[in-house]
């Protein structure tokens, strides 16, 4: 599906996605630490609104209303198709209900890269973490190696 912008536009959306999610006016030092496994991009400052939550809800609010509407494709039409290729996926495995496995999510991670890149853009972003969560995927299902 097409975004119905122009390259100009859609060059303007990607880079403005780039910058919300890499910069900040606040210092590397100044920022709270990160907990460990949480891919914090942009953490707001604590001192703007006096609550990091409330700062969350705004940043978050601004994030699906806006560019990520188009990056990311319309909400109602991509959570949809997102969750029709899932089931189509867990339905087809060798054993539909068993529970689903670290592996599995892998997949419906890069599942859901591939649906967004099809009801939104295409992201160079977007294609790194689809491949990122394939390389995830093929390392869950690595055997470990015999000692």
């Amino acid at each position: 599906m097409s975004s119905g912008l122009t390259a100009a536009e859609n060059d303007h959306f990607v880079d403005m996605e780039v910058h919300m999610t890499q910069n900040s006016d606040v210092a590397e030092d100044a920022r709270p630490a990160e907990p460990p496994g949480f891919g914090n991009r942009n953490m707001p400052p604590r001192h703007v609104s006096g609550t990091v939550a409330a700062e969350f809800l705004l940043q978050a609010a601004e994030l699906v209303k806006g560019v990520r509407n188009i990056t990311h494709g319309e909400k109602e039409a991509s959570f949809s198709a997102t969750a029709s290729v899932w089931n189509a996926y867990l339905g087809a495995r060798r054993d539909p209900a068993r529970q689903i496995s670290s592996g599995d999510v892998a997949i419906l991670m890069v599942l859901q890269n591939f649906v967004q890149a099809e009801h939104g853009m295409f992201s160079r972003e977007r294609a790194l973490n689809a491949v990122g969560y394939a390389s995830i995927w093929a390392e869950l299902l690595t055997p470990p190696p015999a000692t």
